[in-house]
């Protein structure tokens, strides 16, 4: 129910409630020519009032659309440009996949993640600027599924290959204790793995003596495989808003 529904149903509710009122006042004072000489002017005021608020209301609700219609070249220009650096990214994602199997050292590996995390962070920066004129969902899309920091974090492989982080040590406090259950809860306490691993991959990366550097490639591409199919499943909202627009327009 629209607000013009939801006052004419109120204006009729006043009016019964008036009128039963103003007849019962009628019956009991006997007086029925001013009783419906009463009711004649209030029904004419509320009747009259009613196509005052419809005609107020119409002219708002059309300049409104007007200024929909007037920003929709601008919103289907930005989405446009968000569409292109979307599919960019995606296109960005298999490059490095690619650059990433020809690379031989974790040195060389650890430069192409620092760049590609500075260009990632770029394009991530523009979109969002760009989807902030489009609409809040885009905006809300984009910021959740291209987080700043996202291929930052996958440092944490090298860092492993070069025994800088030891995956190891998170079991000390267990005092040998080798139930599930108790690791579970006690690799999930820790903050950083929330952001930066699941526990499933916690427990794989127990299980291995050492991590080769084929292993840390692996793990970049399986990595970018996962980011792109986010990616994948969020961008058929690009084509839907821009068919809206377009619609809207002609």
């Amino acid at each position: 129910m629209n607000k013009n529904e939801d006052f004419f149903t109120f204006s009729i509710k006043a009016f019964i409630g008036i009128c039963g009122v103003i007849v019962t006042v009628t019956l009991l004072t006997g007086k029925v020519d001013v009783g419906i000489g009463f009711l004649g002017s209030i029904l004419g005021g509320l009747i009259g009032g009613f196509f005052t608020l419809m005609g107020v209301s119409k002219t708002i609700d059309l300049q409104v659309s007007k200024e929909e219609i007037d920003r929709l070249p601008s919103k289907i220009l930005n989405l446009d440009k968000v569409t292109t650096k979307y599919f960019n990214i995606m296109e960005d994602i298999m490059e490095m996949q690619n650059r990433i199997r020809n690379i031989r050292t974790i040195q060389a590996l650890r430069k192409e993640l620092e760049d590609f995390s500075k260009h990632l962070h770029s394009m991530s920066t523009e979109l969002k600027t760009l989807s902030v004129h489009v609409n809040g969902e885009i905006f809300r899309r984009l910021n959740n599924i291209i987080p700043d920091n996202h291929m930052a974090d996958l440092v944490i492989y090298i860092n492993l290959h070069e025994g800088k982080e030891n995956i190891a040590d998170l079991l000390r406090t267990f005092n040998g204790s080798e139930e599930l259950g108790e690791k579970e809860g006690y690799l999930k306490s820790r903050a950083y793995l929330v952001f930066r691993l699941e526990y499933e991959e916690v427990l794989e990366m127990l299980s291995l003596e050492t991590f080769s550097f084929e292993w840390v490639q692996e793990k970049f591409i399986s990595k970018l495989d996962e980011f792109r199919d986010r990616l994948d499943e969020n961008q058929q909202v690009l084509f839907q808003y821009m068919e809206e627009y377009q619609k809207r327009l002609t």
